[in-house]
């Protein structure tokens, strides 16, 4: 009724999201059929209401929570990500286990512009005081995701600082639409605007108690202007376009050091999944890579597509093949820790490929992306206790060495990341073939464990850990040692 009466058609995307839960609520038995009560405390709530109106009771309370959650005729009101937040709320378990909530401030939630970066009381009376308050009872971060190089035509960045913004070979480049804000000009990261942009991020660090942020859009090349820090009027254009490109990441490690320098514990992390992006290791030294967001792409690989017709993402169903590309990376582990490489997995049921991608998230890539509010009650409670038990042993896992067993999509691929001056850690076991696999550890390991189904342990005398493990379809085995 909702997205009808927005003007939704029946076959838009999220109204057939919408039918699709509906349809997940009904049961059908051999002698009956009937649809379960819905899950959202805003239906119950409202209901309720409803009932305390005509009884003449006062619904000031029920009203005060719920005004807030109510959508808006608003093109692209952030609807879905107040239910996410607030109105359905991510279930105990699941937010227990995840450490960090990632909102798209620039797009959805300002005010109508880029850089001056203000949630919008009208969607969010509290601003995000709520939010945050119950991302803290969890021991959750709050995170915001920014195009940093965007400044709205009328932002106090571009009104004051006009000389900021991106040229090429001579001409500023014309302002465009960044989602549903205002249009916005490309702001050079190698000029003064880098500390500009840095103080915005240590204000909203302290007025709003951000401690993650997410940058995007960063490309490796776009200004030879004459006239910021990269180059003068004795330089050739050429010469100014490849000095912004070397010294891009240096200043984009500049700002986060800066940030962090003023709030210690924040943390910045750079998406590097498209193409053309900048990409240094020089980063690594105050930043994170996001190395694989929802992609891989099929630009990615040079596969033929039709973009305006057709869905960008090479894998985005529950399945191994995604995994086999995005646990590639970890080829690096043995010289840059994989926690600074974030990449995400899929939550979606059943829990045959769950267990895939949570066994791939705990070596250390640590992200989830995905409708999390559609996994079942099985589902949640495997991936909330899971990462829970990493949670004990996660440092252990971050310090030790990699250990690798076979190829990538092989059977058996193995990785044994245990601490070797801990003996606390992990191994996990992937199979694309059914069957029984045997592995013994290269380190030592507790003996206070906690393993997958069909996984049985020995200890022999010098401390190393036997491990046989029995796959009846493909999939992953997960162990943990030096967990409660």
């Amino acid at each position: 009724m909702m997205f009808h009466t927005l003007g939704y058609a029946p076959d838009h995307p999220e109204a057939a999201i919408a039918w699709a839960g509906v349809r997940k609520l009904l049961v059908v038995q051999e002698d009956r059929a009937y649809c379960q009560p819905c899950l959202s405390p805003v239906w119950d709530t409202s209901l309720a209401g409803h009932a305390l109106a005509e009884a003449g009771v006062s619904t000031d309370t029920a009203c005060g929570w719920l005004i807030p959650l109510s959508v808006r005729g608003l093109h692209q009101d952030p609807h879905r990500l107040t239910q996410r937040l607030d109105a359905n709320r991510l279930r105990e378990s699941e937010r227990k286990s995840l450490a960090v909530c990632d909102v798209d401030l620039d797009y959805t939630l300002t005010t109508t512009r880029t850089v001056d970066w203000a949630v919008s009381t009208a969607r969010f009376p509290n601003q995000l005081k709520n939010v945050k308050a119950r991302l803290d009872a969890y021991g959750m971060k709050l995170g915001l995701w920014f195009g940093p190089t965007s400044a709205a035509v009328s932002s106090k960045a571009v009104r004051e600082h006009p000389q900021w913004r991106m040229s090429w070979n001579g001409k500023i480049g014309e302002p465009r639409e960044i989602w549903e804000t205002e249009k916005s000009y490309e702001m050079c990261m190698v000029s003064g605007y880098a500390d500009y942009f840095a103080d915005e991020l240590i204000r909203l660090a302290k007025e709003v108690g951000v401690s993650y942020f997410k940058w995007d859009a960063i490309s490796q090349y776009g200004c030879n202007d004459p006239h910021h820090n990269h180059g003068g009027e004795n330089n050739t254009q050429q010469e100014s376009a490849d000095s912004y490109a070397f010294q891009l990441v240096q200043s984009m490690s500049h700002v986060a050091e800066k940030v962090a320098a003023a709030v210690p514990g924040t943390i910045v992390d750079f998406d590097v999944t498209e193409g053309g992006r900048a990409f240094g290791l020089a980063f690594l030294s105050s930043g994170k890579f996001f190395l694989i967001n929802n992609g891989p792409y099929y630009q990615n690989y040079d596969v033929p597509i039709d973009l305006e017709k057709s869905n960008w993402n090479l894998f985005f169903n529950q399945g191994p093949a995604r995994t086999w590309i995005t646990r590639s990376p970890l080829t690096f582990d043995k010289w840059i820790p994989s926690v600074l490489f974030l990449t995400h997995y899929f939550p979606d049921d059943p829990r045959q490929w769950q267990e895939v991608n949570v066994a791939s998230l705990i070596l250390g890539q640590n992200g989830i992306w995905g409708d999390l509010l559609s996994v079942s009650d099985d589902g949640v409670d495997f991936i909330g206790s899971s990462l829970a038990r990493y949670k004990q042993v996660r440092n252990d896992i971050t310090e030790s060495d990699p250990v690798v067993t076979g190829l990538v999509s092989g059977s058996p691929e193995i990785y044994e990341k245990i601490s070797p001056s801990t003996g606390k850690g992990a191994v996990v076991i992937f199979a694309t073939h059914p069957g029984g696999y045997e592995y013994v550890t290269s380190h030592k390991a507790v003996t206070q464990h906690w393993n997958s189904d069909g996984v049985t342990i020995h200890f022999d005398g010098s401390g190393r850990a036997t491990i046989q493990a029995q796959f009846e379809k493909p999939g992953a085995k997960i162990l943990f040692f030096g967990v409660k």
